[in-house]
């Protein structure tokens, strides 16, 4: 096969129309289907810092605890039963002779698109979540 003019030119058209249908596919998926994915993977919630309302907030004094690398709730230097999986909040449960897969963790609350903590079932250390905002690794709530 040579590479004549016309070959060129078909080619061309071929590249435009691939790229006008993935572009059309995009603009179509744009506003209904990619939205809908936005809360998976590993992006943290954020809370604008630079917001009068975030520069009130992440203050030393309105620190509540922090959470650890594995996602654990960390309140004053303890680590607590409480856990972090990408926007919801669990409770760790203790099946029969303490194996985990006995009895699954419940589910106590959740995390927004804005990093704010929802508390939906009350238990040890929850009340020091509610309304609270996590910024990172940290946990800030105003007092």
């Amino acid at each position: 096969m040579e590479l004549t003019t016309e070959n060129i030119i078909k080619i061309a058209l071929g590249v435009f129309v691939i790229v006008m249908l993935i572009l059309g596919i995009y603009l179509a998926m744009r506003s209904y289907i990619i939205p809908y994915f936005s809360g998976i993977g590993f992006e943290e919630p954020k809370v604008d810092i630079n917001s009068q309302f975030g520069k009130e907030l992440v203050q030393e004094k309105n620190l509540v605890g922090t959470v650890d690398e594995k996602g654990y709730f960390v309140y004053k230097g303890v680590k607590t039963e409480i856990y972090f999986q990408k926007d919801k909040i669990y409770v760790k449960e203790y099946g029969v002779f303490n194996w985990d897969w006995t009895n699954p963790d419940e589910e106590i609350g959740k995390l927004d698109s804005e990093g704010k903590i929802t508390i939906k079932i009350n238990s040890q250390y929850s009340d020091n979540l509610k309304e609270a905002y996590k910024v990172g690794k940290e946990i800030y709530k105003i007092k």
